[in-house]
């Protein structure tokens, strides 16, 4: 889907289940890793390779989203770049209590079984109040905040 809506553009994209690495393929390229894996989302790729657009869709655990944000808008998106949280609906749910996520989600049997996989909307609010906060007083590297339906998209500076 994305290497037809940019169609001129590079995709790199990152998952947790290594199946996926057959999806590559000209302008496609994968690396195989976790979202939980600060160091590995610093090097993947290149340590020094920045980005146009970052899509988080990735676990819709928010603690992970979140370390993934403050890890990847700073170091790895470009000037003027864009990050877009998406499947925000999630942020709001008890996966694993509920849903058991472990088991049911592709993927996310790779994660670490010990941790906790529930998600507690207020910390995804206490992160963008704190962004609109920053915005408000012209503070950090974040031009703009825009919500739509389940997705957020941050502009960089």
């Amino acid at each position: 889907m994305w290497k037809a809506y940019f169609r001129r553009g590079n995709i790199f994209g990152i998952d947790i289940d290594p199946e996926c690495k057959r999806y590559e393929e000209d302008r496609i390229q994968i690396e195989i890793g976790s979202q939980d894996d600060g160091g590995f989302q610093k090097t993947c790729f290149g340590r020094d390779t920045k980005f146009d657009i970052i899509i988080d869709d990735g676990s819709h655990i928010n603690r992970m989203t979140l370390a993934s944000f403050e890890l990847l808008f700073d170091s790895r998106l470009k000037k003027g770049g864009i990050y877009v949280i998406e499947d925000l609906g999630c942020s709001y749910d008890k996966l694993q209590t509920d849903q058991n996520i472990l088991e049911i989600w592709p993927g996310m049997k790779y994660n670490d079984p010990s941790k906790s996989y529930d998600n507690d909307r207020k910390d995804m609010d206490k992160f963008f109040l704190r962004k609109i906060r920053d915005l408000d007083h012209r503070s950090g590297n974040i031009l703009s905040l825009q919500f739509w339906a389940m997705m957020c998209f941050i502009m960089k500076t």
